[in-house]
């Protein structure tokens, strides 16, 4: 099973380009990724949120050994980026620093010429491993999503719609129960093996619980 991704952004791409300097290095800033790392590592309440970022070699006579990425501070100060050698189907996994979000004029890095190598950052939610779980920790995950779209979004957040229900995708016909204070809730899938589940506020705590008869093999907010 694997997750929806929701929002990626591409770095030293098409859209981010910045000129070559003398010593054939491209940078572009840093702060705004490093504010959604930092929510991602700080602030996200849902066990289900995951983020990735990637390296890839648009070059085919580049070898990995030959990219260097670097994150440096307003004093200079350089902080490596870890890339893993093993290349997956989006490119190599990167580690990125992540600093308090008081720190100003962060700038990304990267020793190659453009159009020679790309950096991804995206960020989803994956499917629950568990076929139960309580329903704050399912259902938080709208808020987390929201939260990260709006920082994504920037100064157009405000085009984007806050999400406040999850469709669950099955393989096969599948239910949902919901174990609740006042009893039990059944929810059936549809004609496209979907469930499509409302945020209810009287449910939103760690002692409701949430029972799949299958594992969903995918869940995405909707608005």
């Amino acid at each position: 099973m694997s997750g929806i991704r929701l929002f990626t952004i591409f770095i030293f791409g098409m859209l981010f380009l910045a000129p070559l300097n003398a010593a054939e290095v491209r940078s572009t800033a840093y702060d705004d990724i490093n504010k959604i790392l930092y929510l991602i590592q700080n602030k996200v309440r849902s066990p289900l949120v995951y983020h990735h970022s990637f390296l890839k070699l648009i070059n085919q006579k580049l070898a990995i050994n030959d990219v260097k990425i670097w994150v440096n501070d307003a004093k200079g100060t350089e902080y490596p980026v870890t890339i893993d050698s093993e290349q997956q189907d989006d490119g190599y996994a990167l580690k990125l620093p992540v600093f308090p979000l008081e720190t100003d004029d962060l700038m990304i890095n990267i020793n190659q010429a453009k159009g020679d190598a790309s950096f991804s950052l995206s960020f989803g939610i994956n499917p629950p491993s568990n076929l139960q779980m309580n329903y704050y920790d399912l259902f938080v995950v709208l808020d987390d999503m929201n939260e990260l779209t709006d920082e994504m979004a920037g100064a157009m957040s405000w085009f984007v719609s806050d999400r406040d229900r999850l469709i669950f995708s099955f393989e096969t016909k599948a239910q949902v129960t919901i174990l609740h204070q006042n009893g039990e809730t059944i929810f059936q899938t549809d004609e496209d093996n979907r469930i499509e589940l409302e945020r209810e506020e009287d449910w939103f705590n760690r002692q409701t619980q949430v029972i799949f008869s299958t594992l969903p093999k995918t869940i995405e907010p909707e608005d």
